[in-house]
């Protein structure tokens, strides 16, 4: 796709951008609305999910359309998925914590997510990106997205039918115990507000910073600030977690994604200079490259989400989570600018698809957990607006860092090949600025 639309190598950060407006509006959007609305959680996940299939429909129609020489359809689509898609943490992760769900279950969210993204980047992969005859169209591409959307509404309609199921339980079993003279015991379920799993599981980390007095006292005192932040935006814990997370997102899935394109030119290059990395771009080896890299690097993420959901809590590591981003993020900085690990293409492209492999696997792992550990300090009312506030942290940092990365490839910093957005049809000169 990147081949066939004017901006070429640049519409990773372009689509980026226009995404990024989609995130600037989503979380003032969402709390203006919520303040007068007061609509319960689920209502938003059906509002992300219609978002979601709006954008998938908009890209099997009308992904060819531009207009003044830019890709406005895959714009329009770029907006609508990130606005949508950034209700993943400010309402579908929150959602799944009512009630006091198991905190395993936030993993296995995210990890579905990411399976989804794995779906994608298979049928992708089969397309043959790069090649002059691929199999099949873009518009199949966005058909598939579209089907996987619709399973994944199926999906939350089932498991809204069963978490109501539950809680309509407890209610026929007091009205039971009351016709019998209040002689049976009511049983806490899942999904219950009044009796939670979580509750029964709390790991020994919980335990220590629920009961711990320096926190009670600092939380008695928070609860008397006003301002603009929730009272809980500025305790110790929940800043490390929400830096930590929005630095994880920020790398991940903003940094690397803009920088992939221009790694994956320079790694496939004959000798890493801007001229010959164009020429990669233009015959089709820094598109096959890039395409390998990311659908192993989704592979990992999937699996690093899937093992969260077996790690406990109490095993979060702050520092291990950020060296395993910021190491990756070194390095692929350094394929854009011409390192060649070995001083061959062979050594470039082992770099590339190691170091986003291990990038991604570490947001796998560590963001799901990050998410289940943001509300330990305080109790199962509060943790889920705790985890919301997590969310809004990392799509506010990620909206700054996307246009950072703008500026960056804008100004020629990366990348350094002549008017390098206008060439996705190899008509240009291939000469370096």
């Amino acid at each position: 796709m990147g081949q066939v639309q004017p901006e070429g190598l640049a519409l990773a950060t372009a689509l980026g951008t226009a995404g990024t407006i989609g995130s600037t509006a989503v979380v003032p959007l969402f709390y203006a609305f919520q303040r007068q609305l007061r609509w319960p959680l689920g209502r938003w996940v059906w509002l992300a999910l219609a978002g979601q299939m709006g954008a998938a429909v908009l890209g099997a129609a009308a992904w060819r359309v531009t207009w003044g020489g830019t890709s406005a359809a895959l714009y329009a689509v770029s907006f609508l998925s990130t606005f949508s898609g950034n209700f993943q943490q400010l309402a579908v992760v929150p959602w799944v914590q009512e009630g006091g769900t198991d905190s395993a279950a936030v993993s296995w969210t995210m990890a579905g997510s990411n399976f989804g993204a794995v779906i994608c980047s298979l049928v992708g992969f089969l397309q043959m990106p790069g090649s002059p005859e691929q199999r099949f169209s873009v518009s199949v591409f966005f058909a598939v997205v579209a089907t996987l959307v619709g399973l994944g509404a199926a999906a939350y309609a089932l498991l809204r039918r069963r978490r109501n199921r539950h809680s309509s339980r407890p209610a026929a079993e007091s009205s039971a115990s009351r016709g019998e003279g209040g002689r049976r015991a009511r049983q806490p379920v899942a999904g219950d507000g009044m009796a939670s799993m979580r509750h029964v599981q709390q790991s020994d980390l919980i335990l220590r910073r629920a009961s711990g007095s320096r926190c009670a006292r600092w939380c008695r005192r928070a609860r008397g600030c006003g301002g603009f932040l929730p009272w809980f935006a500025l305790h110790p814990h929940v800043v490390r977690v929400a830096a930590v997370n929005a630095i994880l997102q920020l790398v991940c899935w903003i940094f690397l994604r803009s920088l992939m394109p221009y790694a994956a030119a320079r790694a496939a290059s004959e000798d890493g200079t801007a001229a010959s990395a164009q020429q990669a771009h233009e015959d089709g080896h820094a598109g096959e490259l890039q395409a390998l890299t990311v659908e192993v690097s989704l592979l990992a993420v999937f699996a690093g989400a899937t093992l969260s959901a077996y790690v406990p809590d109490r095993a979060v590591r702050l520092a291990p989570a950020l060296a395993c981003e910021l190491l990756p993020l070194v390095a692929i900085s350094a394929l854009c600018a011409g390192w060649r690990p070995l001083g061959s293409s062979t050594g470039a492209r082992a770099a590339l698809l190691v170091s986003a492999t291990v990038a991604r696997f570490a947001d796998g792992l560590f963001s799901p957990l990050l998410y289940r550990i943001a509300g330990d300090p305080f109790p199962e009312s509060e943790r889920q607006a705790v985890t919301q506030w997590t969310g809004v942290v990392a799509i506010v940092v990620s909206t700054l860092g996307t246009w950072v990365t703008l500026g960056l490839v804008a100004g020629g910093v990366v990348g350094g090949w002549p008017e390098s957005g206008e060439e996705g049809s190899g008509e240009g000169s291939g000469e370096p600025d």
